[in-house]
């Protein structure tokens, strides 16, 4: 049964004319990841019922402080050296403004055909270096018509082929965003 457990996660919410989505990635595997993907999603309802004005930077800071701070002891040391790698994106339909902040993961979005990576931070969520790291920075940009939004953790990246020695690979995943743009979901589906 542990390894039917993932560290995978998404959460979603929509609060105030605003759209919360996460994409998450629990670099434990097996039950130590399944626990941390629980905590990441209760931790974020918390949040943004507690803090409604945060944006995506601080919304990472005060999961992080809890994250760190429930995997800590009385001595500050870590009880495990898992944590979470997660894309955070906020959606104002009002103003149609996206804004995200990324721990170790990107945000894709095509637009009339062209790529744009938003890059994470360097940052982990929960693990020995991320009391000691820097903050969140947060990127934004007005969303048009016809703008498609891609979450990925690594697992697509890195997944092997059939004989198990090459990863899908970062340049062929991009690509693979590229083509699919425009398609329907069923479509995307199937590719």
């Amino acid at each position: 049964p542990k390894d039917m457990v993932s560290g995978d996660f998404y959460w979603c919410a929509f609060r105030n004319n605003k759209k919360y989505v996460v994409v998450g990635d629990c670099t434990g595997h097996g039950v130590s990841g399944g626990l941390l993907s629980i905590m990441g999603h209760f931790y974020l309802e918390e949040i943004i019922l507690e803090f409604p004005e945060y944006g995506s930077d601080r919304i990472l800071e005060e999961l992080k402080k809890r994250t760190t701070s429930s995997l800590t002891n009385e001595n500050a040391d870590s009880l495990f050296d898992e944590g979470m790698h997660l894309s955070l994106c906020i959606y104002n339909e009002t103003t149609k403004e996206l804004s995200f902040s990324g721990s170790y993961q990107s945000l894709f979005v095509v637009r009339k055909g062209e790529l744009i990576e938003l890059k994470g931070d360097r940052i982990s969520i929960g693990d020995d270096y991320a009391a000691k790291s820097g903050g969140f920075k947060v990127m934004k940009m007005a969303m048009i018509p016809n703008d498609e939004v891609y979450f990925s953790t690594d697992g697509y990246i890195d997944q092997l082929n059939v004989e198990g020695q090459n990863t899908f690979g970062r340049k062929r995943f991009r690509q693979l965003l590229l083509d699919v743009h425009g398609q329907s979901i069923e479509e995307k589906r199937n590719n």
